[in-house]
């Protein structure tokens, strides 16, 4: 099962991020990522892995959310644009091979939210 390497793949590319911009790790609140339809993650086995590597971890209480994209194609033949259920690459509109995939190859990190503390005050 390769989705327990891209959970920890993906682990890493936000501690890198927060090392960056914060200069530490925080408690991790939301984890968003896309994924196409073709490319190759099961995301029920993701958010499993997700949730199983993340404990014990800034990960633990993350909302981890997936956004699915279709599978879509270009028909170079008829100009047809449409969304495929099934990877089955031909044109619906008049059956040619010669298309183009538009999108359902993504595989990446959209976005992130961490919980920063308060800043402390000194009362005096």
């Amino acid at each position: 099962m390769h989705e327990l390497s891209l959970a920890m793949n993906i682990f890493a590319i936000v501690r890198e991020r927060c090392e960056q911009n914060f200069g530490c790790v925080p408690p991790i609140k939301k984890v968003r990522v896309v994924i196409g339809k073709i490319a190759n993650v099961v995301p029920s086995a993701l958010s499993f892995c997700f949730e199983m590597a993340g404990k014990n971890t800034p990960f633990e209480n993350a909302l981890f959310e997936i956004k699915e994209v279709p599978l879509r194609i270009r028909c170079h033949d008829c100009h047809e644009e449409m969304d495929l259920d099934e990877p089955f690459f031909f044109c619906r509109k008049c059956d040619s091979f010669n298309l183009t995939i538009l999108s359902g190859k993504e595989l990446y990190v959209d976005t992130f939210e961490v919980d920063t503390p308060e800043p402390q005050t000194n009362s005096a």
